[in-house]
């Protein structure tokens, strides 16, 4: 049956979708406490910012990428429509993504449990890719 071989492409991106959901809602809600170690380290260099735009950035940063899970979540619903292109959208917003949180705070994209989460989903992605290419043959 061709579309078993989209189940797990399909999941892929569901899950990607889900986790990405999670984990900021967990960061808008810990945006306080973000917005004080930024505030505190910046202190510590003599340099005076407002805490409380810190915070407002953050919050809103972490609620732009729940909808980018949400968009993640819609492509694994279109993978039986677009088998290769959803897949291939989702890795490239995942790409896109990483590096900009590597601008943002290059440390915490970097640490070395992070980097095989993020291996991992990108694997993940890519086989996705190939699912939906096998599955266009």
């Amino acid at each position: 049956m061709a579309s078993r071989a989209l189940e797990p492409a399909r999941w892929s991106l569901i899950v990607v979708g889900i986790l990405t959901i999670i984990a900021n809602i967990y960061m808008f809600f810990n945006a306080p406490y973000e917005a004080a170690s930024v505030a505190q380290e910046a202190a510590a260099r003599g340099e005076m910012i407002d805490k409380n735009l810190i915070e407002i950035i953050c919050r809103a940063f972490y609620a732009l990428v729940v909808f980018v899970g949400f968009g993640f979540i819609l492509l694994g619903i279109l993978v039986y429509q677009f088998p290769v292109a959803a897949p291939a959208i989702g890795l490239i917003f995942y790409g896109l993504g990483i590096l900009f949180l590597l601008y943002l705070n290059p440390t915490e994209v970097l640490r070395p449990v992070g980097i095989m989460i993020k291996l991992a989903i990108i694997g993940t992605l890519v086989k996705a890719i190939n699912d939906g290419a096998y599955y266009r043959r």
